[in-house]
């Protein structure tokens, strides 16, 4: 929202105590420390996150996700589900990528992929989508 013709606001709210980061606010936050904008508090989230691992795990934005190769290593080998990713719109491509790459385990990965494949083999997608 702009307030001036130089100045926007942008509205900052606490943080849960586990939720995820995205690439662009660990980018954000090594600016602001760079600046020395970072708060006391701001400071103790970005550590909890980096001692948990949420730090490195930080997602990319849509323009930047990509299939993770073993979703689609198991894709390509069904032609249907293959198919059906390519007539995927990008916000299903990404939910499905954003999904594999916040999934906590291996087994859970693996589970959720062999979902996905079956649910692309049946021609759906996470997301409704225009005729595509």
């Amino acid at each position: 929202k702009g307030l001036d013709d130089k100045s926007y606001l942008q509205r900052y709210t606490p943080r849960g105590r586990k939720s995820i980061w995205s690439q662009i606010n660990v980018d954000n936050v090594a600016r602001l420390i760079e600046a020395g904008r970072m708060t006391e508090h701001g400071l103790k989230q970005v550590d909890a996150a980096k001692a948990d691992g949420r730090w490195a795990r930080a997602y990319g934005s849509g323009k930047d996700m990509k299939i993770p190769a073993d979703l689609q290593a198991a894709i390509d080998a069904e032609p249907e589900a293959k198919a059906m990713l390519a007539r995927l719109s990008a916000q299903n491509r990404f939910a499905l990528a954003f999904r594999i790459h916040n999934m906590k385990t291996e087994a859970g990965r693996k589970k959720r992929i062999a979902a996905f494949v079956e649910m692309l083999k049946r021609g759906e997608a996470v997301y409704p989508q225009g005729k595509k």
